[in-house]
């Protein structure tokens, strides 16, 4: 059985640890799945994945957005030590494939591959904002090791150089049809599903709540990652409701018990490039709101055009968004089909069965001709020996 190793660069849970996830259980129907994450086995990315045998590197993570020069220092301090762990883990154990989920450690499993020519896939999540980060990604990614680039949607490729491009493909993430979501008449209850931070745009929609004439209740499920923004929040609230759940394992349950009425996606910042949050509740029948661009823009087009006018919103306008949330909270019948679509969207374009297949293809391809590389290098020593 052909081994792969699955890199990932993140200690807590988030969207993209979930994708990781279901990678990993897809991948190990058919080949030997190890994965080398930070941290130790008390981290939470190391519980979330405790079926796959794990290996462990150092890592400090850089700050989001654009860097600072502390992130240029911890660079320096990543490529030594992670270097270090990474050369000593392929020099004791053999992989057929390395698949890079997490570009944390793109330029060192670059430089350590050097001396192993392993293929590579690197799957790509986030989009780049600062422009010297967005250089180095396309500058590891050129490299002839790295066999294909995936992307979670054309607008994650469209930060790619264009011979880059020529080997990456789309793969939109899957998402499992969860129950349906119990009916009931609107509640006021509105849940935004995602880390608290600025970028978020919790701020927009909590502007957005504050103008409805009736009292809302917002849901924050997420790490608080920033304690001053979400005190912000908080005493600028209004007549609004904050509930703040902290990180949650079981959202779709949660949406469920609470008879969440809306989830809405307000991110004003790029790196958001699929929106599982979205999806997700779209599988359970619960119509979403979500900023007029950037990879939410790419998936209602795709897929739910028809309901671009009701579930996008301007970037940034807390009025527009008021006014979109004001139409499903008046119209019973519009947010019946609305929902009642999306979750059909999910269960016949964007399952789990069309993930596993695209993915298992594009490794088996490669698999199989890093097989036929290897077989042609043994006969032409096998020749020159005789």
């Amino acid at each position: 059985m052909k081994s792969i190793l699955v890199l990932e660069g993140r200690e807590t849970i988030g969207g993209g640890q979930v994708v990781t996830k279901r990678i990993c259980n897809v991948l190990s129907k058919k080949y030997n799945v190890e994965v080398l994450i930070p941290g130790n086995s008390c981290s939470q990315i190391s519980q979330y994945l405790k079926n796959f045998k794990q290996h462990f590197y150092i890592l400090k993570e850089y700050g989001r957005g654009r860097k600072k020069i502390i992130d240029y220092f911890r660079f320096l301090y990543n490529l030594f030590t992670i270097c270090s762990s990474l050369f000593k883990l392929l020099k004791r154990n053999h992989y057929d494939l390395i698949y890079i989920q997490h570009q944390n450690i793109l330029p060192e499993i670059i430089f350590v591959n050097k001396f192993w020519g392993i293929p590579c896939i690197s799957h790509l999540h986030v989009y780049y904002s600062d422009g010297i980060a967005r250089k180095l990604v396309n500058w590891c990614l050129a490299d002839k090791s790295i066999n294909c680039v995936i992307g979670v949607s054309n607008y994650t490729l469209s930060q790619l150089n264009d011979n880059i491009k020529r080997k990456s493909k789309v793969l939109y993430n899957s998402v499992p049809l969860k129950t349906l979501a119990n009916p009931h008449t609107w509640n006021n209850r509105v849940a935004i599903v995602g880390d608290v931070i600025p970028n978020k745009g919790h701020k927009i929609l909590l502007d957005a709540l504050k103008m409805q004439s009736e009292k809302y209740t917002l849901f924050m499920i997420g790490t608080i990652v920033s304690e001053k923004f979400f005190d912000i929040l908080e005493v600028d609230c209004g007549n609004v409701k904050i509930i703040a759940t902290g990180m949650i394992n079981n959202v779709s349950e949660y949406l469920n018990t609470n008879n969440i009425d809306l989830v809405v996606v307000p991110s004003i910042a790029p790196f958001e490039t699929f929106s599982l949050a979205m999806v997700e509740a779209w599988s359970m029948g619960i119509p979403t709101i979500a900023t007029n661009d950037f990879g939410m823009k790419e998936i209602v087009s795709t897929f739910a055009h028809e309901f671009m006018d009701y579930i996008l919103f301007e970037k940034g306008n807390s009025t527009d968004l008021f006014k979109k949330i004001s139409l499903f909270a008046t119209n019973e019948n519009l947010r019946y089909k609305v929902g009642s679509t999306l979750r059909t969207i999910v269960k016949e374009r964007l399952n789990e069965n069309i993930f596993e297949s695209n993915l298992t293809n594009y490794v088996s391809e490669i698999c199989k001709h890093s097989s036929s590389s290897s077989q042609t290098d043994e006969n032409m020593s096998e020749n020159t020996y005789d």
